[in-house]
């Protein structure tokens, strides 16, 4: 059984090594500096003044070298506890399938399938749902990952080490080299810069999300077969379609949007990037099946189907027959593999973007029918667990990631579009004053003029201009070459009016008409996306759905894309906007009313989810948050994003990754079937007025006149501005300093640095107090308990307050030096801050912050005495660092180093950025 015995031992034996490592590399002195160090801070915890006061003169005192060398230190500790965390996970994971015996895990698909087959679901209510399932992960490079790759890399060969470790009969000597290769990992990760030396390319950043694809490719059939197995043991003998439910998004060289080095250049290259990557794993899943099919029709048949198949093949490219000649004729198999072999090798060698060589596979549906010819043979002539075990894993593969691995979406932000298209209807004399008309106006010119367009001299337009229209160019020709499949949605940004979306329809059409087809429109099955953001946006999402579905010509486009709109909601700058509370319920409350708007419509609607990985940009457990979404806005199909340090907390091992996606799988199945009461009347009014009182309480924090001093002065965000790790800049306008201008993502990573973590509940307790005090608790206490979307924005809240620390967040505040200024701020901060820590208490009847989950509570607990002096030395070194720009123009390298590996180390040790 997997305790926390064997956690603790191996913690303690990587601590150990972590120890020798010191020795080693940096002597005892400073070894026993860092032990030191790390027991006045525990000491500290536990409510010794005198141990407090001597770890602060100790810090005040560290030089270059010893802060270096403690940073490191504890920054190496807590990537070592990580990984023992993880492993344990797995460990727990596995040893509770193990003891559920035949009944399903937790929160998988076969929990999900008996809960319906208990319900009473019949096989045809079954196969609806599978026909809507729809779930795609999209990953993003919102620059959030602080640890580089090749860190990472040797991380995970120091936890592949551990894991070999476990087996069972190991020699002496193999036990040796492991403990001998883990000890040489970690020399070498403590002699290896921490840092990227300077930002990644868009380009590397896509090398990074197919580093991730590797393990989903694993991952992808056996989530494929989880889900025929669970079907087939709770509504045997029913012959299920299965549907093509998981797909995976990317962003990643095609989000444009406050990046200036995504270009169309760029975008290309990414689409080349991606297809030559999954080409590559088709051509060696072939070849391994080659190496497994060896079957001969002299023992056995073979379908009529695949034999006149080959028999084309080789009459339509006669070529081929060169590469059959070593394979007998009576290997079919293999020599049917070889024939696809070369298809997949044509397309892999051709140009990009030209028209592919003879013989070449177009679009992995081809592929699929091939294979697919296989499978069926095998299956009716005595292999059928030949074909189950190997060729079914292959076809899951193709249908998932077929020649593209992700669709790529594409974003922009919609005030970009506005002047480009402003500048095209002006060149074509088919409006001259657009920016200045209102927005009805707007609508009806772009109405009028789609598909108006002419070809234009783009040499005569401006740099943003020609830009974009080689944007559209490029994904008209990639809809035309590489078929709709390999592109995602397009995005835009801060959609604020209809005219928004229909700029991009108007400028697809126009691509496509120079194209010469007005059909060939350059966007995947998403469609056009709006993205609606600011709770302004949010709150009127609603009505600029209900104008655009009234619009004739996108109606009609609407039509032509099966009658579905994907639209995305953005959880971080609603929190920025807004606060916490007041963002949570205009999400919910805008999802509410779209899916209202597109029912009407008879419109699928498809919520995209922008969420971030920590707490204060809609993060959270993944399933827990689909079970709260408003009901029946799912409708099995979702789409999320997955960014930053998320992807690899997520999808770098193959046990946590099939388990995350399997919890949204289950999820999505049930969060339709869900048989609880929708709202009661009285709880959504009971939710306007908390999101009205803690929308007020939290624009008061942010509007006092030296608020965004406060949060520069008292927060790294200088330098996590500044951190090399994402090509997309942190700010939408350089040396200007407002709310506004900056990200969301800086500003919830500079609030979690501090311990403060603002972004994930300040307003909350207010606002509850408020409505407690008219009404009662009892009411509350009811909502908590009987309304999922009540009680995971709760239980957020709470674990965002559980993970924060007051007296750490004061010792920022101080970095301000102007008393009243800083009290301003500060006061009410930790006001609200006890004000929402009781009102939370008082809603789940406990005596602390997540009693309720004793080893949540613990761990906690465990980890704040460690990640405290991290905290303590940033503080002073932001104190040097502005002490420095005092008497000169810049912080120092060295100093600038060390302030970049203490917020390194803090997001390591809370295992969480942005």
């Amino acid at each position: 059984m997997a305790g926390p015995f064997m956690l603790v031992q191996e913690i303690r034996k990587l601590t150990e090594n972590l120890h020798q490592v010191l020795q080693e590399q940096e002597g005892s002195t400073l070894t026993e500096l860092v032990e030191h160090i790390l027991d006045l801070a525990k000491a500290r915890r536990r409510g010794d003044e005198h141990a407090a006061e001597e770890l602060a003169e100790i810090i005040a005192q560290l030089d270059t070298k010893c802060t270096a060398v403690v940073l490191r230190a504890i920054n190496l500790l807590f990537d070592l506890i990580n990984i023992a965390e993880d492993r344990h996970r797995i460990r727990m994971l596995r040893d509770r399938e193990r003891r559920s015996g035949r009944r399903p895990r937790p929160q998988s698909i076969g929990v999900a399938l008996a809960h319906l087959n208990a319900e009473g679901y019949s096989a045809q209510q079954i196969q609806g749902f599978l026909d809507k399932l729809s779930i795609e992960p999209v990953f993003t490079a919102h620059p959030t990952e602080a640890k580089r790759r090749t860190v990472r890399g040797k991380l995970k060969r120091i936890q592949a080490s551990l894991a070999r470790h476990d087996q069972l009969n190991l020699l002496p000597r193999e036990i040796r080299n492991l403990e001998e290769a883990i000890h040489s990992e970690m020399v070498a990760l403590w002699q290896t810069d921490p840092q990227r030396p300077q930002r990644p390319t868009v380009l590397e950043e896509v090398e990074r999300a197919l580093f991730f694809m590797k393990t989903l490719w694993d991952v992808v059939p056996r989530l494929n077969q989880d889900l025929d197995d669970g079907l087939a043991h709770y509504f045997p003998g029913n012959p299920f379609t299965g549907p093509r439910f998981l797909h995976f998004g990317s962003w990643i060289g095609g989000d444009r949007d406050g990046n200036p080095y995504v270009t169309s250049e760029v975008t290309a290259q990414t689409l080349t990037m991606l297809r030559q990557a999954a080409l590559d794993a088709q051509l060696k899943e072939c070849r391994e099946m080659y190496q497994r099919l060896s079957m001969s029709s002299r023992r056995i048949e073979i379908s009529d189907e695949l034999r006149q198949a080959l028999v084309a093949t080789l009459e339509q490219w006669p070529q081929v027959g060169e590469r059959l000649e070593s394979i007998p004729r009576s290997e079919i198999y293999r020599r049917w593999l070889r024939a696809i072999e070369w298809r997949l090798q044509q397309a892999r060698v051709a140009t990009p973007f030209a028209e592919p060589p003879d013989g070449a596979y177009h679009r992995s549906a081809e592929l699929e029918n091939d294979v697919t010819l296989i499978l069926n043979s095998l299956r009716a002539h005595g292999a059928e667990v030949v074909a189950e075990t190997t060729v079914k894993e292959w076809l899951s593969r193709i249908r998932v990631f077929g020649f593209h691995m992700t669709r790529l979406d594409i974003r922009q932000d919609s005030g970009d579009y506005e002047q480009v298209v402003a500048e095209l209807l002006a060149r074509q004399n088919l409006c001259v004053d657009y920016l200045s008309m209102e927005e009805e106006k707007r609508q009806e010119v772009l109405s009028r003029t789609m598909g108006m367009q002419e070809p234009l001299a783009t040499s005569s337009l401006s740099e943003e201009a020609q830009e974009t229209l080689a944007l559209f160019r490029l994904l008209t020709r990639t809809a035309h070459l590489y078929g709709a499949e390999v592109l995602g949605g397009h995005v835009i940004s801060m959609t604020h009016q209809p005219s928004h979306v229909l700029m991009v329809l108007w400028l697809l059409r126009w691509a496509a008409r120079e194209a010469g087809d007005d059909n060939l429109l350059g966007l995947g099955r998403a469609g056009i996306i709006p993205l609606f953001e600011t709770i302004d946006d949010l709150q009127r999402s609603g009505g600029i759905m209900a104008a655009l579905l009234a619009n004739d010509l996108y109606s009609k486009h609407l039509s032509a894309w099966g009658n579905a709109q994907t639209v995305m909601v953005g959880y971080s700058d609603s929190t920025k906007d807004g606060g916490y509370l007041a963002a949570s319920w205009a999400l919910y409350h805008g999802q509410s009313q779209l899916h209202e708007i597109c029912e009407s419509h008879g419109i699928e609607l498809i919520v995209f989810h922008g969420r971030g990985g920590s707490l204060g940009r809609g993060g959270g457990p993944a399933a827990r948050s689909i079970m709260s979404l408003p009901p029946h806005t799912v409708g099995g199909a979702i789409r999320m994003t997955e960014q930053g340090e998320v992807l690899a907390e997520r999808y770098d091992s193959p046990e946590i990754a099939f388990r995350h996606l399997e919890q949204i799988t289950a999820a999505t199945f049930l969060v339709e079937a869900e048989s609880a009461e929708p709202p009661q009347e009285t709880w959504l009014l009971a939710m306007e007025k908390l999101a009205e009182r803690s929308y007020r309480v939290y624009r008061e924090l942010v509007e006092q006149p030296d608020f965004v001093e406060y949060f520069r002065t008292t927060t790294p965000i200088d330098e996590i501005e500044n951190l090399p790790i994402g090509s997309r800049p942190s700010r939408r306008r350089q040396n200007v300093h407002t709310l506004e201008t900056l990200r969301a993502i800086p500003w919830v990573f500079a609030w979690t640095q501090c311990r403060v973590m603002i972004p994930a509940w300040y307003g909350m307790g207010s606002a509850l107090h408020e409505l407690a005090a008219a009404e009662g608790w009892s009411e509350l206490r009811r909502m908590y308990k009987e309304w999922a979307f009540f009680r995971g924005t709760v239980d957020n809240a709470e674990l965002a307050l559980a993970k924060a620390s007051l007296d750490i967040a004061e010792a920022y505040a101080r970095l301000m030096e102007n008393e009243e200024q800083r009290r301003a701020i500060w006061q009410p901060l930790a006001d609200e801050y006890s004000r929402t820590s009781e009102a939370i208490r008082r809603l789940t009847d406990e005596t602390h912050l997540v009693a309720a989950t004793p080893w949540l509570r613990r761990a906690i607990d465990e980890r704040n005495p460690y990640v405290d002096p991290l905290n303590f030395i940033q503080v002073e070194l932001i104190k040097r660092a502005r002490a420095a720009l005092e008497e000169q123009e810049e912080i120092p390298e060295d100093l600038r180093t060390l302030l970049r590996l203490s917020i390194q180390g803090i997001s390591s040790a809370l295992r969480t950025t942005g």
